[in-house]
C-alpha cells in the first residue's frame, strides 16, 4: 500500500479523525488530508507517526507487513501446533504443554525487571510445594508448579464499586455442593461418575454396586447432583430410559464440560489449606484490602 492509504487505514483503525491526528503532531487537519491524498509530511514527523501507531517506518511506506499484536502472535503460535503435528492426540498434548509455557510466561512478565523468558522450574512431586503469585490492585494470578499438581489461576479485579465482594452475592447457592463434598459417601459416588466416559450412563443400582454405597444413598446423591446443585446446568446429566418391562429407569452421566471445575476446586482448596513453603516468584503490589466493606 502507498503511504497515503496506509496512513488513512491506521488512522481509521485507531478511531481518530483527521483533526485529532493533526493535533497530536501540531499540524492542521488540512495537512493530514493532504498526506492521505498523496503528499508527504516533513521528514522529522515520519518517526513520530510510526511511533503513534506502533509500526515501523518501512511499514508506513509499504515495505514490510504490519507487526502482529501480542495476542495475535499467541494465537498463531498455539495454532501452529495443529499444522506441525499430524497425530491429533500428540498435537493436543503439545498444545496443552505450549499453553502451559505461555501461562508461565504471563507470570514472569509480571516481574518488571525481567524482559526474557526462561523455563519454569521442574519441581519433583515429593519435594516441598513451589508456587508463583502476582497480586496487585487490578487482579491476581497464581500458579502451582509441582509435578502432577500444576495449575494456573487468573482473577481480574471487578471494575464495579463492590470489587471482589460482588462475587460473594451468590455464595449461598454453593452450600449444597460444600455439604456434598464434606460427605465421604457422596464423594465416592461422585468419583465413580468421573470414571464414566462420554455417553456412558449408570443408574443408582449400578452406582451402589460399584461403590459399596447403599442404593438409597447413591440415589440421593445422584438426585442432588442433577437438581439441587446448579440452575441451568448441573454436574450430572439425568435421562429416563424404558426397560423391556415397560418400566422407566433413571440413569446418570457426567457433564464433561463442567467436570473440570470440580478438579479445580479440589486443587484450590488443597493449595489454600496446604500453602507452599517457598515461591518461584512472588510479586505483591496490592496495598488495599481484598474487600472494601462488609455487605449490608
Amino acid at each position: 500500500m502507498s503511504f497515503a492509504v496506509t496512513l488513512q487505514t491506521l488512522r481509521k483503525e485507531a478511531g481518530l479523525t483527521q483533526e485529532q491526528l493533526a493535533s497530536k503532531f501540531g499540524v492542521s487537519a488540512q495537512a493530514v488530508s493532504k498526506w492521505e491524498n498523496g503528499s508527504f509530511p516533513e521528514g522529522d514527523l515520519i518517526p513520530k507517526i510510526a511511533d503513534q501507531f506502533g509500526v515501523s517506518i518501512d511499514y508506513l511506506y509499504g515495505r514490510e507487513e504490519k507487526k502482529a499484536s501480542l495476542e495475535q502472535q499467541v494465537v498463531r503460535g498455539l495454532n501452529a501446533v495443529w499444522k506441525e503435528e499430524k497425530d491429533h492426540k500428540e498435537a493436543t498434548k503439545k498444545f496443552m504443554e505450549k499453553l502451559h509455557r505461555i501461562l508461565w510466561a504471563f507470570q514472569i512478565a509480571g516481574w518488571s525487571e525481567n524482559p526474557d523468558y526462561f523455563d519454569r522450574p521442574c519441581v519433583a512431586e515429593k519435594s516441598g510445594e513451589l508456587d508463583s503469585a502476582i497480586l496487585n490492585s487490578f487482579g491476581y494470578s497464581f500458579m502451582r508448579m509441582n509435578q502432577n499438581h500444576e495449575w494456573y489461576l487468573f482473577l481480574k479485579q471487578p471494575d464495579c464499586e463492590e470489587g471482589f465482594l460482588k462475587w460473594f452475592e451468590g455464595a449461598g447457592k454453593i452450600v449444597p455442593m460444600i455439604k456434598l463434598l464434606s460427605d465421604p459417601e457422596s464423594v465416592r459416588v461422585l468419583l465413580y461418575m468421573y470414571t464414566l466416559n462420554n455417553h456412558e450412563f449408570a443408574g443408582a443400582e449400578t452406582v451402589s454396586k460399584e461403590t459399596g454405597i447403599s442404593k438409597e444413598k447413591a440415589a440421593e446423591t445422584l438426585n442432588k447432583l442433577t437438581s439441587e446443585i446448579g440452575v441451568c446446568n448441573h454436574p450430572l446429566y439425568r435421562i429416563s430410559i424404558m426397560k423391556g418391562s415397560g418400566k422407566e429407569e433413571t440413569v446418570y452421566g457426567i457433564n464433561k464440560t463442567l467436570s473440570g471445575l470440580l478438579l479445580g476446586v479440589v486443587a484450590l482448596l488443597d493449595t489454600y489449606c496446604n500453602a507452599a513453603d517457598s515461591y518461584s516468584m512472588h510479586i505483591n503490589n496490592r496495598e488495599e484490602s481484598w474487600i472494601k466493606h462488609l455487605p449490608d
